[in-house]
Formats: C-alpha cells, sequence, structure tokens
C-alpha cells in the first residue's frame, strides 16, 4: 500500500487496483470524484485526515470554500470512506431542490437504513428526522454521519423559508449529546 502525508488515510497504489480499469486521464471531467476512484485523486491525502477526525471528534463540522475546489470529490473519495472504516455509516444527502426538502432528508435517512439492513420502526410520514436518525443509531449500533452536501442550494433557493431545516437539523445537533449521532 502506499501511504499517504498522514498514516492513516491509506491509497492503493495505480498497480494495487487491477480490477479497476485504468482510464486515459486521471480527470473525470466537471463531476466530482467517487470512492471508487479514489486511486486517482491524489494530493488531498493529509486535508482528508484532517476532516476525518474532525467529523469522528464534533457533532458539527463545516467545509465550506469557492465553487469549484473539490470539496464533493475530497468528500465522496476519501473523508466519507474512511469514516465508514471507523464503524459509521454515512449518508451524503445533495437533493435541496426537492419540494419539501426535510421530508426528502427523512425519506433518504429511512431507505439508507433500509438498504443497510436495518428496519425502521418510525417509519410514517410525519416522522422527524432526529427519531429517525436516534433509531438508526440505536439498531445499528454505529455512528450516523449525515453529510449535508451543496447546503448553499438550499439557502440560495429557499432563502426567506429554512425554518424547518433549521429546526430539524438542530434536534438532531442536539440529540447527539446522548447517542451516536454525527
Amino acid at each position: 500500500m502506499a501511504t499517504a502525508a498522514r498514516d492513516d488515510i491509506r491509497l492503493p497504489a495505480p498497480t494495487e487496483c487491477p480490477e479497476m480499469p485504468r482510464p486515459k486521464s486521471p480527470y473525470v471531467g466537471l463531476r466530482a470524484f467517487k470512492a471508487e476512484e479514489r486511486v486517482l485523486f491524489r494530493g488531498r491525502e493529509q486535508d482528508a485526515s484532517l476532516l476525518k477526525d474532525q467529523i469522528l471528534a464534533a457533532r458539527v463540522s463545516v467545509l465550506y470554500g469557492r465553487s469549484g475546489l473539490g470539496k464533493t470529490s475530497l468528500l465522496q473519495a476519501l473523508v466519507i470512506p474512511e469514516v465508514e472504516r471507523n464503524n459509521a455509516y454515512v449518508l451524503k444527502f445533495d437533493e435541496w431542490s426537492q419540494k419539501d426538502p426535510v421530508e426528502a432528508l427523512v425519506h433518504a435517512v429511512e431507505q439508507f437504513a433500509v438498504e443497510n439492513g436495518v428496519e425502521l420502526r418510525t417509519r410514517e410520514p410525519s416522522s422527524r428526522l432526529v427519531d429517525v436518525v436516534r433509531e438508526f443509531a440505536s439498531l445499528s449500533g454505529k455512528t450516523i454521519v449525515l453529510v449535508l452536501d451543496q447546503l448553499e442550494e438550499l439557502l440560495v433557493k429557499r432563502a426567506g423559508n429554512v425554518n424547518d431545516i433549521r429546526k430539524e437539523l438542530g434536534s438532531v445537533i442536539r440529540a447527539t449529546k446522548v447517542s451516536h449521532l454525527r
């Protein structure tokens, strides 16, 4: 294994991934890098390690920067896989254009739980985010990490109408004092 600037983020050398087709170019264009392309995403290992440590240590972590800096690539290719290796489920959510983003986020958490073999009892149309996430954490025995990517889309599109999501996220943040939530 090739090691990065810090020993806790390890990237495979290109020759160690024979099942991964070798692209003609290490660039993926305008879209973000994915976890399965992490072998191509080089040079941000120290950033990834610091962010992973921050996510695992704190209830809330904020990653911000100009558009196009590679925040989503950093999260998808390096950070999320490493957080998952630390007994955590990580749900990346970026569907802020939905009619009701709170309902969409609750539904995404419910679906994610089911995809990971966890059957929730709170599956009701009026389920609150904090209840669904708390139950998911309790039943799975793992830390639940919500990565709210492209959150600025919600703030721009619904500038005067973010109270519902603010209340729901506030409830989740406050609940982390006693649960395995991040």
